[in-house]
């Protein structure tokens, strides 16, 4: 399972949405004006990642680009 993910230099915590990672691309390149916020992760869960990629913890798992957008104040 793939995840896009949006974070922030200097904010704590990263913002997940759960989907295909052919779609998180796709939203990557259509959001130029975040593209330096988004990327894509992959794991089996919300706790494989916490165990992999603690140090973008606290995640928070959302389920639209707009409610990251609204959080980042973008």
């Amino acid at each position: 399972m793939s995840y896009l993910y949006a974070r922030r230099v200097g904010k704590k915590g990263t913002w997940l949405i759960k989907m295909d990672m052919k779609k998180a691309l796709k939203i990557i390149k259509e959001n130029d004006e975040m593209r330096d916020y988004l990327g894509v992760i992959g794991g089996k869960n919300i706790n494989s990642l916490k165990r992999t990629y603690g140090e973008y913890a606290p995640f928070k798992e959302v389920d639209t680009l707009e409610e990251i957008k609204k959080e980042m104040h973008i």
